[in-house]
């Protein structure tokens, strides 16, 4: 993840950590991401904008996204495998 965000970064992308976003809206085909950091509360208009807030998304919300749950064709499943040459923190 960290080489992915330093590519990012070193293409043009401000990265804003330690902020709080308060909103996000969209209007004539444009959004706007209304947040604030240690500068104070500022509105911006980004070419994306990327949400990931987990679970209880409020992006979700913000941005008028529905969810579909189907319980009734829930799955899950899991295998241990023992001796593999996969690093302990390697998932797949």
């Amino acid at each position: 993840m960290a080489a992915r965000l330093a590519g990012a970064v070193n293409a043009g992308v401000k990265v804003k950590r330690g902020a709080s976003v308060h909103g996000v809206s969209q209007e004539k085909g444009r959004w706007t991401v209304t947040y604030s950091d240690e500068n104070g509360t500022q509105t911006v208009t980004p070419r994306l904008v990327v949400g990931a807030d987990g679970r209880f998304s409020k992006m979700r919300d913000w941005a008028g996204f529905t969810v579909s749950k189907d319980p009734d064709h829930l799955r899950l499943a899991g295998v241990l495998v023992e001796g593999s040459c996969v690093p302990d923190d390697g998932t797949h």
